[in-house]
Formats: C-alpha cells, structure tokens, sequence
C-alpha cells in the first residue's frame, strides 16, 4: 500500500491511498473535531477546500473521526 499525506492541519489529516496491483486510488481524510463552536467552523471550510481540492475530488474520498473522542481531559468539558 501506497499512502502519501496530502494536507494536515490542527483538525484534518488527508491522505491520498494506492492499493498494491489496483490503478484506482481513493483519498482517506482523517478528522479530530476540536470542541469549540469557532473551531468546527474552521473544521468544515477546510473540508470544502478539501472537496474542491483536484487531488480529492477527483477520486473517492471517505472521512473518518471519532468525533466524541477528546484530545485532552480539559476537551471533554461542555463550553
């Protein structure tokens, strides 16, 4: 398998995936949700550049996160 990280920030990690012995290659972004109202505002304008990116939207493209995970125990208090 051939993986090549594409974009990354604070939130999002996107990467473009190549199978062995399979031309097709799909992109894979990988989130963590900050808790913050302002900050998944940020979260999702970074996921429609993303969309419009060429090297996303030309191949399918599938979003994984575990959005109640918390980064730090400070995270998981209600703001």
């Amino acid at each position: 398998m051939e993986v090549t990280v594409t974009s990354k920030s604070g939130q999002v990690i996107t990467c473009v995936v190549r199978l062995p012995h399979n031309p097709v290659e799909f992109a894979v972004t990988f989130i963590y949700a900050v808790n913050c109202r302002y900050g998944r505002r940020r979260l999702w304008q970074e996921i429609e550049d993303l969309a419009a990116n060429p090297l996303v939207s030309d191949k399918p493209w599938i979003l994984l996160g575990d959005f109640n995970q918390a980064l730090d125990p400070i995270d998981a208090l209600i703001h």
